[in-house]
């Protein structure tokens, strides 16, 4: 469980976590990473879950988060979360 792994770092300690946390990825462990910061969630992540008042108002891969936020396939995870904040903002009241 990595909970905002990147917060406070520089730049050089930052790009370690990402590669470490590939690394773990792709030798197959399972990772749970929290973080506000879309950039270090979008090239590791196989499932995104983006939470609101403790439950979950979406569930998907990068690509479906894409998808339902309707932004092209280059667009960045933060672009389509831009896309769908209103939405999941009147969802929570």
């Amino acid at each position: 469980m990595l909970d905002e792994p990147t917060v406070g770092l520089d730049v050089e300690s930052v790009i370690a976590v990402r590669k470490l946390i590939k690394r773990l990825a792709e030798s197959g462990r399972a990772i749970v990473l929290t973080s506000h910061n879309m950039t270090d969630i979008e090239t590791p992540a196989d499932r995104i879950y983006l939470i609101g008042n403790g439950r979950i108002h979406y569930r998907g891969s990068v690509s479906d988060v894409k998808k339902y936020a309707a932004v092209p396939d280059s667009a960045s995870l933060a672009d389509a979360y831009l896309a769908i904040a209103p939405t999941l903002k009147r969802k929570l009241g």
